[in-house]
């Protein structure tokens, strides 16, 4: 629908405007599902700055089966098909000899999906724990080659905005949260 397409161009732009954005070499972002922020033309534009694009490809069911694999062009992602969530995603085949971003501490910043966000960076994902534990794992890479975290930065609709998200122990705040033309300083460091 329109609202939505408005939407996610607002959230594109903002997201190629952030200090960190220009800042980074290696971005992780993911593909979007019907629903969701529209990501395409944040992939198109990560890709004309000149930026190190990772894409997540899940290879099983365990919370630990998701890889960030790096991809040269749009083209590429339109050539995937389409998985049972109608995420565009590599085949199997060709992702599992492909070196995961997360292992390599070469992603300086993750544009991570969810089903809501507050206002303090916490962040509800969609249950099943990719992306917490590609978080970890990203994040325990760059800490023993003592690079900084990776910035985590969500984007969303307006209505996946809420009052608070409840947070465990290992979740890690998100740094930043694009909403249409907002940006929300959440743990911003």
């Amino acid at each position: 629908d329109e609202d939505r397409i408005r939407l996610s161009a607002a959230v594109t732009q903002r997201a190629l405007e952030l200090p960190a954005l220009q800042r980074a070499t290696g971005v992780s972002v993911f593909l979007s599902m019907p629903g969701e922020v529209d990501t395409s033309q944040l992939v198109a534009g990560l890709l004309a700055a000149g930026k190190t694009v990772y894409v997540p490809k899940v290879l099983g069911r365990d919370r630990h089966d998701m890889k960030m694999i790096q991809v040269a062009s749009s083209e590429v992602i339109q050539s995937f098909p389409l998985n049972k969530w109608g995420i565009p995603e590599m085949p199997d085949e060709d992702a599992q000899n492909q070196p995961c971003g997360a292992e390599t501490g070469s992603i300086d910043l993750v544009f991570c999906p969810g089903a809501a966000f507050d206002a303090s960076g916490a962040r509800l994902g969609h249950g099943k724990g990719y992306y917490d534990t590609f978080i970890e794992r990203a994040d325990a890479v760059r800490t023993a080659k003592k690079l900084p975290l990776t910035v985590l930065v969500g984007v969303a609709f307006p209505e996946q905005i809420v009052e608070a998200v409840p947070m465990e122990a290992h979740d890690r705040r998100l740094d930043l949260v694009i909403s249409g033309s907002k940006v929300l300083e959440g743990a911003s460091r």
